[in-house]
């Protein structure tokens, strides 16, 4: 693992995506599932405050349900949840910032004429001013990991290392437990921001002009001086001022990077 992460080469960049598309790409590309319902009924527990039972396995629904207005796409997710509830299946989770995966469940279920007895959805957010923006605009505002080569390893360790009986991130924890306090590690989950502007360098500048040079791909549709305004922006705001925060400006450009990135790794047009 590198020591220092700054210098952010364009080889980086556009590698630190790559993981990303290619797993989108897998997951919204297959054709037909191979549906086989299961023999015996699903395991149930009880709700607390009603007695009624729920099954302990449910339907995730993020990347994979979100696939847009394709019909064959949505055609497979019928398939998909049909199967689901012959197989005994009774709880499908979504949420807002899932893409169109919550439209595209709706679709699934009118097509199949039933509604699942248990419908899960949440937004997770540190703040309370982030939930109506994640939930209008289908956002998922949780951190990246913010180093390529730690993200290329952590796809690589094995299920045991993730997971450890109840114990999530098991492998993450024992490599920091002796270095941290222990309250740490029983405090409730809370969000941080990327300190975009402290990356920032000549190589990082030369990289922005470079990508939003280009007016190829979804790049055609945003007005260039809307573009321009928000590559100037993003790369001398150092401080707050009231028209926008350093934290807005900055992860403008860094999301705008990211479009383009991946528009020219996967030669997507519009």
């Amino acid at each position: 693992m590198k020591s220092d992460n700054r210098n952010l080469s364009r080889r980086a960049f556009l590698g630190s995506i790559g993981a990303i598309g290619a797993a989108i790409g897998a997951a919204v590309s297959f054709s037909r599932p191979r549906i086989s319902a299961a023999s015996t009924a699903a395991r149930t527990r009880a709700i607390p405050s009603t007695g009624e039972g729920i099954p302990v396995i449910g339907m995730g629904s993020w990347i994979t349900f979100s696939v847009g207005d394709d019909p064959q796409a949505r055609d497979v997710r019928v398939e998909v949840l049909r199967a689901f509830f012959e197989a005994g299946g009774g709880v499908i989770d979504s949420s807002p910032m899932y893409g169109s995966s919550e439209e595209v469940i709706g679709y699934c279920l009118k097509r199949l004429g039933k509604r699942p007895p248990f419908s899960a959805t949440k937004v997770w957010t540190p703040f309370k001013w982030y939930g109506p923006s994640q939930m209008a605009n289908s956002l998922e505002l949780r951190a990246p990991m913010l180093d390529p080569d730690l993200a290329e390893l952590t796809m690589k360790l094995p299920d045991r290392y993730l997971i450890n009986g109840r114990e999530r991130k098991y492998i993450l924890r024992r490599i920091i437990r002796p270095l941290l306090p222990a309250e740490v590690f029983s405090h409730p989950k809370t969000g941080f921001s990327i300190p975009l502007h402290k990356f920032q360098n000549a190589a990082y500048a030369e990289l922005a002009g470079e990508l939003l040079a280009s007016r190829a791909g979804p790049m055609s549709l945003l007005d260039p001086r809307a573009v321009d305004r928000i590559r100037e922006r993003g790369l001398v705001r150092q401080e707050d001022r009231a028209d926008v925060s350093v934290y807005r400006a900055s992860h403008q450009l860094w999301a705008l990077m990211q479009l383009a990135a991946w528009a020219q790794r996967f030669r997507v047009d519009v």
